[in-house]
């Protein structure tokens, strides 16, 4: 693939801090238009209602690497299966088996033994998708988000909501090679057998997690477009980031703005499609980015994951032993305590994610040994 990794880096970055600006300023702040609104102030409560739109980029970006993955090791004559689920599994569950037990007990902490445990109330303005915390808190729910049956067969464990995608991404890397091979294999019944795997599937899962999962293909198109565009200059590419970009914007502050706006399956395609057109542009634009740009973008994509599953247990605990349910005025006063807030935040995920996601490629090779993958 022709992509600048550097910029969708940056994407991934941008996207995982979207999703917890989005919580912990609703977690922290009072609402919009509480005290003097600096357009500062304006800029960063605007910015931080689309946690939940952040998603699709997510979304977006997986569908377009992992169908790359994918057709480079089936053109390379190195497919394997074995191989294929171990990288998925690794990725997914050495962070997520942390984050459940983690959030298990920062939940169980900040319900029973904090200050102010009233945070995980539904009634109050700062229940942050944690209104069904103690209800959920159970062993049973915990495995089956392990499971990655959050929303199939269970709710998402404890305080942490964000899990809800990660059945969508689980069962869309077991659904796209099952439907590739559909078409390319050799023998009929495999054909048939690979094609009952993928309606089984489509079954499943149910109707919300299969439309969204044309989202997530957006992102294999813009793969499939790649391929077949030899070049582009610089000027093409950055239409296409400039067209994408300026158009989901529009969209967003669309949805912002209308009091009638209705975020439904057409929305999530339309607004998938105008990603996967910025991503188009990043992935066919020359050149590289300067080394020090590069760094510091790799630098949050890879803390990505990491930040996007621990981020809203933590910040309820903290919140549970601290503020309570007071919220801050958008003042300049309220600054230092908001930034000490994000600096527990970032420390913790900085521990977690150097004893964990850190080593995702030690991880695999230790799979391939145990499972003798070449």
């Amino acid at each position: 693939m022709k992509a600048n990794r550097s910029l969708l880096d940056l994407v991934r970055g941008v996207a995982a801090l979207l999703v917890l600006l989005t919580h912990y300023r609703t977690l922290l702040m009072e609402s919009f238009g509480s005290g003097s609104m600096y357009p500062a102030w304006k800029a960063l409560y605007f910015i931080s209602g689309f946690g939940g739109d952040a998603v699709m980029i997510f979304f977006v970006l997986s569908g377009l690497l992992i169908s790359g993955t994918i057709d480079t090791a089936m053109k390379s004559k190195q497919w394997s299966w074995r191989r294929y689920l171990i990288n998925r599994s690794v990725r997914l569950e050495l962070v997520l088996i942390p984050a459940l037990l983690f959030g298990a007990g920062l939940d169980y902490a900040g319900l029973h033994l904090s200050n102010y445990p009233e945070v995980y109330s539904a009634t109050t303005p700062t229940a942050v998708g944690a209104a069904h915390t103690a209800e959920s808190l159970r062993m049973g729910i915990g495995l089956g988000n392990a499971l990655f049956l959050q929303t199939i067969l269970c709710p998402t464990f404890g305080s942490n909501g964000p899990l809800w995608s990660l059945a969508n991404e689980f069962w869309y890397y077991l659904a796209y090679p099952c439907a590739v091979f559909c078409f390319v294999a050799q023998k009929r019944w495999a054909k048939i057998l690979y094609g009952t795997l993928f309606l089984g599937m489509i079954c499943f899962v149910g109707k919300e997690i299969a439309s969204l999962g044309l989202v997530w293909l957006t992102g294999v198109l813009v793969y499939f477009i790649s391929t077949k565009i030899k070049q582009a200059s610089f000027k093409q590419a950055m239409i296409l980031i400039g067209i994408g970009t300026l158009s989901a914007v529009a969209l967003l502050t669309w949805k912002r703005t209308s009091q009638n706006f209705d975020s439904n399956i057409f929305y999530c395609l339309l607004l998938g499609a105008l990603i996967g057109l910025t991503c188009l542009g990043m992935v066919l634009l020359p050149g590289r980015i300067p080394d020090v740009f590069g760094r510091c973008f790799k630098v949050i994509a890879e803390r990505s994951y990491s930040y996007y599953l621990l981020h809203l247990p933590f910040g309820l605990w903290l919140s549970a032993n601290t503020f309570g349910i007071h919220r801050f005025e958008p003042r300049m006063q309220s600054l230092p305590y908001l930034i000490a807030f994000l600096g527990a935040f970032f420390l913790y995920a900085e521990i977690v994610y150097r004893l964990f996601e850190a080593n995702t490629g030690k991880a695999r090779k230790v799979m391939y040994r145990l499972f003798r993958v070449q």
